[in-house]
């Protein structure tokens, strides 16, 4: 039996752009499934001579095959969520599994997708897109990534900076609200106290 295509959405529960793009395809009358990985550990899944291209994705709710998928769109997936009643090391252990799953799955979709997850976190890695940009001949200022502090001051003197986290600009302490530490375009370097700093 010949299966219908769809669109494959790949995501988490919270993100609100791709909501937009959900409403979209729907204004088109597109297939699609919206796959929001925290939720993966909730799918069973059966891998046939565990070849990727055979790998159905299945719960009481729905039923996809890899071999369905036309095309996807990757966007900020989350991790894998263990269940609650999961020790620390088991959750590790799932998270582990459910993760290296995934990425078998990035694989096997290769050119079907419109932003493929290993260009993205090549792209995400900021050193080495300077080091891109510079031996592309772009104009870069002078930067300095550190996480000594003493170092960072002495970067700074007489110095306009603009300074940047490597990766994770949301500290999510125990509480429920969470502190966004932006880019941060600053004069004295008393008021910062991390990684990178680009001088202008």
């Amino acid at each position: 039996m010949k299966l219908d295509p769809f669109i494959l959405i790949v995501t988490n529960k919270r993100d609100i752009t791709v909501d937009f793009v959900v409403l979209e395809i729907q204004k088109r009358g597109l297939r699609y499934f919206r796959l929001n990985t925290e939720d993966i550990t909730k799918y069973k899944i059966r891998m046939e001579d565990g070849d990727p291209r055979n790998l159905i994705l299945f719960s009481e709710e729905t039923c996809i095959s890899i071999s369905q998928i036309t095309s996807a769109y990757y966007r900020r997936p989350a991790f894998p969520l263990p269940s609650l009643s999961a020790s620390p090391a088991e959750s590790a252990y799932i998270k582990s599994e459910w993760s290296a799953l995934l990425r078998t799955i990035w694989n096997a979709l290769g050119g079907r997708w419109l932003n493929c997850p290993f260009a993205i976190q090549q792209a995400e890695d900021k050193p080495r897109q300077l080091a891109a940009a510079r031996d592309a001949n772009f104009k870069v200022p002078r930067t300095l990534i550190t996480n000594d502090f003493e170092e960072a001051k002495s970067f700074s003197k007489n110095a306009t900076l603009v300074a940047k986290t490597l990766r994770h600009a949301l500290l999510e302490p125990e509480s429920e609200s969470g502190l966004i530490d932006f880019s941060q375009n600053s004069a004295d370097a008393g008021e910062f106290s991390d990684s990178t700093c680009g001088e202008f």
